[in-house]
């Protein structure tokens, strides 16, 4: 009898513990889920009417389909194909996979879900702080298959590891609370987490009086295969800084940029910037690209080419904190919204694989960094979050090898990295109090600047102003690169235009002396190009007013304010226009 009991208790935890047993009672009825919980029970019980009672459990009294009428031959055919290592016709033998479950209990681990249902696993290992990581990740599984191997001494079927991940998932999922995961930098109350990622598991916890390091993290940081470790910081005045302008060899305004770049990347939420790096050959700008990416969030892949769609953005942004591309010549305007969508968080739905309506969503936000010889970027929304540097040719005589460079950095960075923990606290600690800043598009970081200002040898005003004058003088250098407001600023008289944008199109378009692909093919395309440029138009004074829609087409107003134009053909400026 007491055999009889304890065979009992072990069936339902079988039960319990099996996946597909969670799948059939959140209504994933099908084949393979009634024959994986078969297999889950035969070898406790061949007992047909008690596999069928069980089963009926998780499909509930309604239920109408053909699952329980399979029952006979799902069990034939587990009896006929099962691995001795699974199943064993001893009524007391356990499956491989319950002997998995067993050993993987005595770990100290915590399972637990996001709000998009994904499932983690925490290990704490003796004199480290917890280290967690996608249940069902090549990390995660490679360090749960290496315990199962060093404890029972044998390598287990794919089969059967699958099995052990299907009800760890299920435990995470349905036995454990829902928690938010971060990658590299975390709000928590009134403090920055900075995740080290290191082997101890260290944490930096940033607060209004410092920063002090920690192998307790009041949030899980989830542990990328692609992160690699910040070094310990250590205290350090401004004047590292100045060691760090040195060894890249900027000018005061590009290293202000630089620095204004660098302290936005430890606010821990976005909105967040893109810097642009632009320069000719020999600049030095990919170099500095990656010293800035390495220093802030450091991986085994600093810099890669820009993806050519927006899913594999995406999913690089789930790797790293930073994103880095280097030497680029420009970019499609799909790219150029998913990097706006990118800076200030964009949620990402696409159809969940081998099902007809159900959407899998995920959520990223990160900084960026893109670096070329020269119009990189064009678009102004784009444009508006960002800010740039232009390098000047390095002197032969003051170059430095990348290996010098880098050797150098990592001697740095730690002292680097405390002198930037210090300006985040001191952006903490003055945050509430700043004032808004209105002349910035992204407010929140022009905040967060100033908040940090005070910590620094900067004049008052400075972060803020390097925005300011970085986005005039992108969008100005945008602005005279394109083929619309050329056309416009040759085209336009004294008065300005004010008529059919039909006719205004008609009129560009014969002055193009030669095919431009980027000039628009219709007038309709020439009115959504301009409502796209009007907030970087009237910057540097083309004002444009769309009026009424008639029968004979849609009403502008286009005139030019009283400066110089660039590339401004006076044999062009009195064009007879029909107002």
């Amino acid at each position: 009898m007491e055999h009889s009991n304890q065979l009992n208790k072990t069936l339902i935890q079988s039960c319990v513990e099996s996946g597909a047993y969670a799948a059939l009672l959140n209504g994933n009825d099908n084949h393979d889920n009634g024959l994986k919980l078969v297999m889950d029970i035969l070898p406790y019980t061949r007992d047909e009417e008690l596999i069928k009672s069980i089963i009926s459990s998780a499909l509930g009294p309604d239920y109408k389909g053909n699952t329980l009428n399979e029952v006979p031959q799902l069990i034939q055919w587990c009896a006929d194909n099962a691995t001795n290592d699974f199943l064993d016709t001893s009524s007391n033998r356990k499956s491989m996979a319950v002997q998995c479950i067993e050993v993987i209990n005595g770990l100290n681990i915590e399972l637990f879900h996001d709000s998009y249902l994904t499932p983690y696993i925490t290990f704490r290992e003796a004199d480290c702080g917890p280290k967690t990581y996608l249940l069902n990740g090549r990390t995660a599984r490679t360090k749960l298959r290496g315990i199962i191997y060093r404890v029972m001494d044998k390598s287990i079927t794919a089969q059967t590891f699958a099995e052990v991940i299907d009800i760890l998932s299920a435990r995470a999922l349905f036995d454990n609370e829902e928690k938010e995961v971060f990658l590299r930098t975390a709000r928590h109350k009134e403090s920055v987490i900075i995740n080290l990622a290191d082997d101890q598991g260290r944490v930096v916890i940033i607060d209004k009086d410092g920063f002090t390091v920690s192998k307790e993290s009041p949030v899980p940081f989830v542990c990328s295969p692609n992160m690699e470790a910040l070094p310990v910081p250590t205290e350090a005045g401004y004047e590292v800084f100045d060691e760090l302008k040195n060894l890249f060899g900027l000018e005061d305004q590009n290293f202000t940029r630089v620095l204004a770049f660098m302290v936005s990347t430890l606010k821990p939420e976005e909105p967040y910037l893109l810097l642009i790096v632009q320069g000719e050959q020999g600049s030095g700008k990919s170099e500095l690209s990656r010293g800035i990416k390495m220093t802030c969030d450091p991986s085994k892949a600093p810099k890669s080419r820009l993806p050519d769609n927006p899913a594999d953005l995406s999913i690089l942004a789930k790797d790293m904190q930073i994103l880095v591309f280097d030497n680029l010549s420009g970019m499609s305007g799909k790219m150029s919204d998913a990097l706006c969508a990118l800076l200030t968080g964009s949620a990402n739905a696409k159809r969940r694989l081998y099902t007809n309506d159900e959407l899998h969503i995920s959520y990223e936000a990160a900084p960026v960094i893109i670096n070329g010889i020269a119009g990189i970027a064009n678009r102004p929304d784009l444009l508006d979050r960002s800010i740039s540097i232009n390098l000047p040719p390095m002197p032969s005589g003051q170059r430095k090898t990348e290996a010098e460079l880098r050797s150098n950095l990592d001697k740095l960075r730690p002292r680097l990295l405390g002198a930037l923990f210090g300006l985040t606290s001191e952006a903490l600690k003055n945050f509430d109090k700043t004032e808004t800043p209105t002349s910035v598009r992204m407010a929140d970081i022009g905040k967060w600047l100033i908040a940090a200002e005070p910590a620094t040898d900067l004049a008052a005003g400075s972060f803020l102003a390097a925005i300011e004058d970085s986005q005039n003088e992108i969008i100005e250098e945008s602005m005279f690169g394109n083929s619309i407001v050329i056309a416009l600023i040759n085209y336009l008289p004294a008065e300005g235009y004010d008529g059919k944008l039909g006719r205004l199109f008609h009129d560009l378009k014969a002055m193009q002396e030669r095919y431009d692909p980027t000039f628009p093919k219709t007038a309709a395309h020439l009115s959504k190009a301009l409502k796209r440029l009007r907030p970087a138009m009237k910057k540097i004074g083309i004002h444009c007013e769309f009026g009424t829609r008639d029968n004979k087409g849609q009403n502008i107003k286009i005139w030019l304010e009283n400066r110089e134009w660039p590339e401004r053909d006076p044999a062009r400026l009195n064009i007879p226009v029909d107002i």
